[in-house]
Formats: structure tokens, sequence, C-alpha cells
């Protein structure tokens, strides 16, 4: 089953205040594309740059992991 949401972090609260309000909207845009339909991300710039630089791969584990995560309960339930 295809996941229907991603995670944000709590941690990012204050990395996504410095960044300005247009580049806010399309690194949010883009990491939704990016999660959902796998789009690679646009080059950003500044501040929204140096985030997109922790953000997407922090997105990619969790999207891993989550996908691991739910392989292996599928193999225990065939266990059963």
């Amino acid at each position: 089953m295809k996941q229907k949401g991603m995670l944000l972090y709590y941690d990012w609260i204050e990395p996504f205040s410095l960044v300005e309000e247009e580049d806010f909207k399309r690194l949010i845009l883009a990491m939704l594309r990016y999660h959902a339909y796998g789009t690679k991300p646009p080059v950003f710039k500044g501040t929204a740059g140096i985030v997109a630089q922790f953000v997407f791969p922090q997105l990619e584990r969790a999207k891993t992991n989550s996908e691991n995560g739910r392989k292996g309960a599928l193999a225990l339930h065939k266990q059963d």
C-alpha cells in the first residue's frame, strides 16, 4: 500500500522559520511532490537551499524506513 502522507519533524521549526515566505511555499510543495511522486526537487538558493540539503535526505530515509517496516510486518504476518 502506498503511503498517503509524510513526516515533518519538530526540529525543523527553526530552520523553516528562517526561509522566506515564497521559498517556503516552493520548498513545501517540492517536499510533497518528492515524497508522493518521486519528483526531483528544484535547486534552492539561500536559506531554502540549506534547509533542502537536510530535509530531502531525511524524507528519503523516512520513506525507506517505512517501506522496510511494512515489508517486515508482511513477512511476520505470512509466518502466522
